[in-house]
């Protein structure tokens, strides 16, 4: 989608390309206001901005050191499983990073005073328990 036919391309390249990061086969679209939709067809769908030029954004991205777009999606996806805790395991898999950046992420969120520590969980094997983080944007 797009106004004119070059803006209809480069978010269907976009869209291509995003979908072809994904293991699996899902259909993606970015329509003409910058709005990433997708998985289309299924249940849940996340729904975000690509770009934004909210003074909100910008600032909790200045903050973390985060992407404008990284920010969006984080939001997107708290809205769509309609909880804003994550362990670095759900959040690397939302943002398609490994679990190391997820957790330097998360450490980013709580540096900047927009996360916080909500709970530990223990596994029945032992280990060190994994933190439960609040992502309070």
């Amino acid at each position: 989608m797009g106004m004119t036919a070059y803006r209809a391309e480069m978010n269907a390249r976009g869209a291509l390309a995003y979908s072809r990061k994904r293991s699996s086969q899902e259909i993606y679209c970015i329509n003409d206001e910058n709005v990433m939709e997708g998985p289309l067809g299924l249940e849940q769908q996340l729904k975000y901005e690509m770009i934004s030029s909210d003074p909100k954004i910008q600032e909790i991205a200045g903050r973390t050191g985060l992407s404008a777009r990284s920010v969006l999606k984080i939001m997107a996806i708290s809205e769509a499983r309609q909880s804003r805790v994550f362990d670095a395991h759900e959040l690397a898999d939302c943002l398609e990073v490994t679990v190391r950046s997820a957790r330097r992420i998360m450490n980013k969120i709580m540096d900047a005073g927009l996360g916080k520590v909500y709970a530990k969980e223990t596994t029945p094997t032992g280990g060190r328990p994994k933190n439960l983080v609040e992502i309070l944007f």
